[in-house]
Formats: C-alpha cells, structure tokens, sequence
C-alpha cells in the first residue's frame, strides 16, 4: 500500500473512549487535525469533565439534591425541642399612671396618711380625719414598674412536641426519601451526560472521516469526467456518458457540502455539550485502533438479572418516590389526632429605680409551665380531602414502581441485542472495508501496468475510503451500543438502551469496481454516509 493510500485510510480515525473498541491516545509529535495555535486537543476523558463542569441539567439536578436535602433537615427539626432567647427593652414617654403621680394640695391642718380618729369620735370628725387622709402624698409609680420610663426584659421559651399522631415522623420519613431519590438523580443525570458527551464526540469524529470521503468521490467524479470529455472529443464516447459524468460532479459536490454542513453541527453539539466557544479551534484526540473486542476486564459483558434491574438507580429512585408517597399519606391520616405540646418559659424583667440602667435587685423573675392541646373540631372536609390527595399519590408512584422495573429488563434485553447487532455489523463493515483495500491494490497494480485508467483507480480509492468510514462508523455504533451497557445501571429508564440503528446507506458496503468499458460511470458512486443522529436519550 502506497504511503498516500495509508494516509487517506487513517484520516480522521479520531474516536471512541474505553468501551467496546480499542482506543489510544494520540501519540507525542502526532497531530490528529491540522491544529492551529491555540488549539484546544481534546480527548474523550476530557470531554467528560469539561461536560460535567459545563452542563446545565447536571447543576439543576444537585440543586435539586440541595433542596431536598434542605426540606430533610427542615422536616427532621420539627420533632427536635425547639429553644429561642427573647431580649427587649422599652422607653415610656408617657403612660396612664403619668397623673397618679401628681400630689394636690393640702387642706388647712396638713396632710396626714393615717390620721388619729378616736373610738367615740362623731360622723362630723370622722369625715375631717378622712377628708386629711385623701391629700396623702401619691405613690411614685415610676419607681414601680407600671409607669417607669424604663422596661427592660429577657425570656427563654423551651418547647417540645409531645403527642402529634405520628404526623412529624412520617412528614420526615417523606422528606428523606425525597432527598435520596434526588441524589439518585444526579447520578442518572450524570451517567445520560456521558453518554450524550460520548455520542456527540464519535458524531464528529465519522462526520469529519464522511468529509475526507465525499472530497475523494468528488474528486473522481471529476477525474472520470475529464477522461470521458477526452474520450468523446477523440470519438470513442457519446455524448449521454458525459453528460452523466458531469451530473455525477454535481451530486458529488453537493454531498460535500451536506456532508461538511453536518460535520460543522456535530462540531456544535460536541462544543455545547463540553463548554468551549465557537472560536477556539477543537482537534479531536481520541484515535479508532480497531473494533475488536475491549481487552482487559471491559471483554465480558454483563448479562444481568431480575436482580440487577431491581438494582438499577432508576428503579430505586422510584421505590423512594413510593416511600414518600407512603408517608405523605401517613401523615395526611395524622391529622384526625390533636397535637400535644409542653412550653416552658423563663423570663426576667426588671424597671429600674434610679436612672436608665438596671441593678441586680431590680430584676425579677417569671417562671411558667404550660401544656397546649390542639385540635381541629371540623376542618369542612379538608382532612378527607388530603388523605384522597395523598392514597392517590401512593398508588400512582406504587404503578410507576411496577412500570419502572418492567421497564429495566426491556433496557437491558435491548441493549444485549444492540450489542451483539452492533457487533456483527462491524465484523461485516471490516470485511467489506478489507474487500475495497483488496480491491483498490488489484487496481493500482493494473494503471501501475497500463491496462486501468486514471479515473478507475481513483474511483476504486473514493470506494475504499468510503468502505473505511463505514468501518469507522460501525465502530462507533459498536462503542456506543457497549457504553449503553455499561452505564445502563446509571441510565434513566429508556434512555440510551437502544438498539443501535442500522447503518447509513452506502456507509458500510464498497461499490464495485469501475470497469474498463465505461471508465467514468462510477464516479457517481453511492451517496456519502448521512450524518449520524442526535446523543442518545
């Protein structure tokens, strides 16, 4: 194989991480594209983290988390004695007592508090002794706590639910099923992520080797129309033959720029997914060695189980939304009980006696115990309501349950059946990629001998070069196919379990060899590989 012949079958082989094929990183010196300064050489593992760190569903699904972990304690706290410390204090600028505090004058004879009255003293004396008392002097109520100008006040209120019928622990039961579903979100998030990343970066990788394979064909196509324009202007074609070969250009350059085009929005789904702008030119460095079976421990594929299924996150994430909807409707039943609470307070208030600021004897000091009962007579119909609210949650998460788990052992026959199917595929596209290689060489030894023409040998090279990105792209289905697999324990229900589609038309099989008799009718050949789909799931 001529050392051109070796370069146009390894262009654009950049793909695939560990799963299902072999890969290797590019070696030192080695450039998988033409990188230009300030290139961004990214690998499949580096994908993965740029990913991790750049995606918006990922960050939304630990925000969930957060919250639900926040609700769990929020919830957790209501059973747990509560305490709270109160400090106050209070300026009077004018009370009700202001004017209790104002003495009157005294009659003629003086004022006395407690005047004399004698045993046999007469109404007359009577009512002057108690007509003396009434000028006593006042009491100073500012120096007495109701009209003193300064109030000063600190309370301690301990509480302590004692009786709610179960309400508060299955409201906390609900909480923490929630909060652990959420984390097993993150978790099925983060497993359809990578493989989102995964699809889009192999998307790339084909599209840009489809590219490298509708340049070859167009350039035969043109070759083969050239030798057919030499051959009617000499007399030995007709006229129909080059007006075939020149549409056969045509379709040819059209299928470099749609195949161009997708290339470009493989790139862009690729940059989204991985957080890195449109101007900063990405050289893909994952290189496609094969499509073998993976070596080491990944060559055993799991077969998996009942067990298994039962075991995957999102069928444990549902059996924790059946959880909560148990204890919601444990608490909606709680509500037919009183709640009982103990309160304890202990205060100190103190009204100082001179001046603004307190002395330790002008604190006093308010001790109470009290027990509260609570308890709704009638509530309209609400109570029933809520327990109809909450069985109907219960049975709906209970069948989401049931749906969950069948749904697990299709994902995993499914995706048994998409790698065995993936894995005959691309024994097929190997054969026929080694067929056009085999092929190509006959024909080069041919023009190399003069008995094949120029536009033979270069439609025989578009041929092999199309067989070898079918190849490339079998082997990306196969990768695929394997890395479902291997995260479907991690993967949401449905997601990334399936089957992988079969291969594009004119991907995975050569045309055949261009024959001497009409040289250029081949140039047409099978259209370019279509683009592969969007990331699974």
């Amino acid at each position: 194989m001529t050392a051109p012949r070796a370069r146009s079958l390894t262009a654009g082989f950049t793909v695939l991480a560990a799963c299902g094929v072999g890969v290797r990183p590019v070696a030192a010196g080695a450039q998988p594209t033409a990188a230009r300064p300030n290139t961004l050489v990214l690998t499949l593992d580096d994908a993965f983290r740029r990913a991790e760190a750049a995606s918006i569903p990922l960050g939304l699904s630990r925000a969930a988390l957060r919250r639900a972990t926040g609700v769990e304690r929020q919830t957790a706290s209501a059973e747990r004695p509560q305490a709270g410390l109160a400090l106050d204090y209070t300026r009077n600028l004018r009370t009700q007592f202001d004017g209790l505090s104002n003495a009157t004058s005294s009659p003629a004879g003086g004022s006395v508090c407690a005047p004399p009255i004698a045993a046999d003293a007469g109404h007359g004396a009577r009512d002057s002794a108690l007509a003396r008392a009434v000028t006593c002097p006042p009491v100073d109520l500012t120096r007495y706590g109701f009209g003193s100008p300064h109030q000063y006040g600190a309370t301690l209120t301990l509480s302590q639910p004692l009786f709610q019928g179960g309400r508060l622990a299955a409201t906390t039961r609900s909480a923490r099923a929630t909060q652990r579903a959420a984390a097993l979100d993150v978790v099925t998030t983060r497993a359809q992520l990578r493989l989102d990343v995964a699809s889009a970066y192999d998307d790339a990788v084909v599209q840009d080797a489809l590219v490298d394979v509708a340049e070859h064909q167009l350039a035969a196509a043109a070759l083969g129309a050239r030798e057919l324009r030499a051959q009617h202007t000499a007399g030995t074609q007709l006229s129909a033959a080059v007006v075939q070969a020149t549409a056969a250009v045509a379709d040819a350059r059209r299928a470099l720029v749609s195949a161009d085009g997708a290339r470009q929005l493989a790139l862009l789904t690729l940059r989204q997914l991985v957080g890195v702008d449109d101007d900063v030119p990405v050289a893909l460095a994952t290189r496609l060695d094969g499509v073998g079976a993976p070596a080491g421990p990944q060559g055993g594929l799991p077969q998996g189980g009942p067990a298994d299924d039962g075991a995957r996150t999102a069928v444990r994430e549902a059996a924790y939304a059946v959880e909560a909807q148990r204890a919601a409707l444990a608490a909606a039943r709680a509500e037919r009980w009183p709640s009982v609470g103990l309160v304890a307070r202990v205060g100190q208030v103190a009204f100082p006696s001179d001046g603004a600021l307190p002395t330790r004897a002008d604190w006093r000091a308010n001790v109470s115990v009290g027990l509260s009962i609570d308890y709704a007579l009638s509530t309209g119909g609400r109570r029933r309501g809520d327990v109809d609210v909450a069985l109907a949650g219960a049975e709906d998460a209970t069948l989401r349950l049931r749906q969950a788990r069948e749904q697990a052992a299709l994902d995993r026959r499914r995706a048994l059946v998409g790698v065995a199917t993936a894995e005959a595929a691309s024994q097929a596209a190997a054969e026929d990629a080694a067929a056009a290689d085999a092929a190509y060489r006959v024909t080069l030894v041919r023009r190399t001998e003069g008995a094949a023409l120029e536009g033979v040998l270069a439609s025989t090279a578009a041929a092999a070069r199309q067989a070898e990105a079918g190849r490339l792209d079998a082997a990306r289905t196969l990768h695929l196919a394997r890395l479902r697999l291997t995260l479907l324990p991690d993967l949401p229900l449905g997601g990334g379990a399936q089957p992988p589609a079969a291969p594009a038309p004119g991907a995975g099989a050569s045309p055949p060899p261009p024959t001497e008799n009409a040289p250029g009718a081949p140039a047409a050949g099978p259209a370019v590989a279509s683009a592969p789909g969007p990331p699974a799931g």
